[in-house]
């Protein structure tokens, strides 16, 4: 993934991510469309963060709002890719 890194880099600046695809497997009854959407709002709220963070913590975040949405909180289970960072 290629970002631009700037003092003024916003969520519009950054790649998208697989973030919802991570979520669908997490969340399989949820429909994309809210899943997307929360994600979009995780990286509009995140504006500001250094532009490596954004994709994990945008995923986090909308991870935690879906999982206590209805009230069940899920426990985080990070997907380990093959360099051994988590999603």
């Amino acid at each position: 993934m290629t970002s631009v890194r700037s003092e003024h880099t916003t969520a519009d600046d950054v790649e998208p991510t697989d973030a919802v695809e991570h979520l669908r497997h997490d969340f399989p009854a949820v429909p994309a469309e809210a899943l997307s959407a929360a994600v979009s709002g995780a990286e509009r709220e995140l504006n500001g963060v250094p532009p490596e963070w954004l994709p994990e913590l945008a995923e986090r975040l909308a991870w935690w709002r879906i999982s206590t949405a209805n009230g069940a909180a899920h426990s985080w289970t990070p997907d380990l890719s093959s360099n051994g960072s988590a999603r």
